[in-house]
C-alpha cells in the first residue's frame, strides 16, 4: 500500500511508539484496564507416579501500560502476576509488535517466574474529541514449571485539548 491510499486517520505501530514514549514522560498515565483468559499448563504427578500435563485457565484481570518502570509494555494483575515486555521490535509498517520479557505469577501458592513474548497489532484512530489506541494480540511464555498462553485486546483513549 503506498502512501496516498493510506487513511490518515489511522496510524501504525511504527509511528505511534514515539508518540506513546512522549506520553509517557508527561505527567498523563498511558494505561488501561484489561481482562483476559490465560491458560497455564503444567506438570502433576498422579496417584500413580505417573507426570501428567494438567490445563488450568486463569483469568487476568489487571492493568496494561506503556513504559512503566522499565517494561515497553507492562500487564499487571490484581493477582501480583506481572508481565514485562522489556524488548520490542516493530514488524515494518504493518502496525505489528513483537517482543520479549519476563512474567512473574502466582500459581499454586508460590510465585513463578518465567519468561514471556508478546504479538500485538496497535492501530491508532482519532475522533473530534479523543484518540484512541486500539491494542491486540498474543501473550505467552514460560517457566521451569509451567508455560502459559492468552489473547488480549486493550484500547487507550487519550482526550484531546
Amino acid at each position: 500500500m503506498n502512501s496516498a491510499t493510506r487513511n490518515p486517520t489511522r496510524r501504525t505501530l511504527y509511528f505511534v511508539v514515539p508518540f506513546i514514549v512522549v506520553l509517557s514522560l508527561s505527567t498523563f498515565v498511558f494505561g488501561a484496564h484489561t481482562s483476559f483468559p490465560i491458560t497455564i499448563t503444567s506438570p502433576v504427578e498422579t496417584t500413580g507416579g505417573d507426570i501428567k500435563l494438567k490445563n488450568a485457565t486463569k483469568h487476568f484481570s489487571g492493568t496494561i501500560g506503556f513504559d512503566e518502570d522499565g517494561c515497553n509494555v507492562r500487564f499487571s494483575g490484581h493477582d501480583g502476576t506481572l508481565i514485562c515486555i522489556n524488548f520490542i521490535s516493530e514488524a515494518g509498517y504493518d502496525q505489528r509488535m513483537v517482543g520479549t520479557g519476563t512474567i512473574a505469577i502466582p500459581v499454586g501458592g508460590s510465585v513463578e517466574q518465567g519468561i514471556a513474548y508478546i504479538d500485538a497489532i496497535g492501530t491508532w484512530k482519532v475522533n473530534r474529541s479523543k484518540e484512541f489506541f486500539l491494542f491486540s494480540g498474543k501473550i505467552g511464555g514460560g517457566g521451569p514449571d509451567f508455560v502459559f498462553k492468552g489473547s488480549f485486546k486493550s484500547t487507550f483513549v487519550y482526550p484531546l485539548e
